[in-house]
């Protein structure tokens, strides 16, 4: 079984469950695959920026934070996060703020 990368950083996994990291392997499945040369058989997985605009106006409207949409994508949140900002960067509408009321304040 098989976790996001950035699910409880740090904290120890029950027996048999490994951390996910590139293309979907554990580490030691990516290295192992790296050194036999064959990292082309597995596919970089990658989402289409509107379709994770479209999930991430679905999940706003749920009240989530980006960090709480990305594990519901089932995406690191780096990886969300950069495709969010640059969106935002490119001037995508979809590519609002979460909710008012879940920003935190000092």
């Amino acid at each position: 079984m098989l976790v996001p990368a950035d699910s409880a950083a740090g904290v120890a996994l029950p027996t048999g469950v490994r951390r996910k990291k590139a293309r979907g392997l554990c580490g030691a499945c990516y290295m192992a695959s790296w050194r036999r040369e064959d990292l082309a058989e597995h596919a970089v997985q990658q989402r289409p920026r509107d379709d994770v605009l479209d999930d991430w106006l679905v999940l706003r409207g749920e009240g989530l934070s980006l960090r709480q949409a990305a594990a519901r994508l089932g995406m690191s949140f780096e990886a969300f996060e950069r495709a969010f900002y640059r969106a935002r960067g490119d001037g995508d509408e979809r590519a609002l703020p979460p909710l008012v009321s879940e920003v935190r304040c000092a």
